[in-house]
């Protein structure tokens, strides 16, 4: 068990009932996106674990993560489960010129125990990825404003045919599963958890391009 606690300004009870909800932020604009608590309480839930809010009466605030300990380490199994593909380490890019999806989509992924790159726009992606084929995948954003991940997707598999049916779209919007093409590139809806990204990223890794 871990719990971390401060002496500031406490949390308000409105925010302390939705801090968890993906999306939800106190923050001003541009300054956050209320993805971190999600993905973290779901990747401490996939670990059997739990992540709370703890109130406190005067000023502050308390996080707690607790997790199961076991008696000992259990053997791994000489192959996967059917139906679930084995865990590798990945080499993945995370695109996106909001800061705070780069910063949780980055830590999501190498908690899971991958080697993750954040780039922080669309063509700065392409530079990157015409010069170094070896990234597993590519998870883009699909609206930036340099270069949508539609236009990247184009530009970078035009110049490095290695990376069709890598790529990860990012979204909110339903409409955009479009982005998939029969190419085997996959669509990652907002919000997530960290079981659907591990869940991804092995089956995309695992079929075909």
């Amino acid at each position: 068990m871990l719990e971390v606690d401060d002496d500031g300004a406490g949390i308000a009870p409105q925010a302390m009932n939705r801090m968890f909800e993906a999306f939800f932020t106190t923050k001003e604009e541009g300054q956050g996106v209320g993805l971190g608590l999600s993905i973290s309480r779901a990747i401490v839930e996939e670990h059997g674990g739990v992540l709370e809010a703890l109130p406190r009466p005067q000023r502050g605030a308390v996080f707690r993560v607790a997790l199961p300990l076991g008696a000992e380490r259990p053997a791994l199994p000489a192959a996967a489960p059917a139906g679930r593909p084995a865990r590798a380490r990945k080499r993945l890019i995370v695109v996106d010129d909001e800061p705070g999806v780069v910063s949780c989509l980055r830590d999501a992924l190498a908690a899971l125990g991958h080697e993750v790159r954040a780039v922080g726009g669309g063509r700065a992606a392409r530079e990157i990825l015409r010069r170094d084929a070896r990234f597993d995948l590519v998870f883009c954003d699909v609206c930036m404003p340099d270069l949508g991940g539609a236009e990247l997707y184009r530009a970078v598999t035009a110049e490095a045919p290695a990376y069709r049916g890598r790529f990860i779209f990012v979204t909110g919007e339903m409409q955009d599963e479009d982005l998939a093409p029969a190419d085997g590139n996959r669509v990652l809806f907002k919000p997530f958890s960290g079981g659907q990204l591990e869940m991804l990223v092995a089956d995309a890794a695992a079929s075909p391009a």
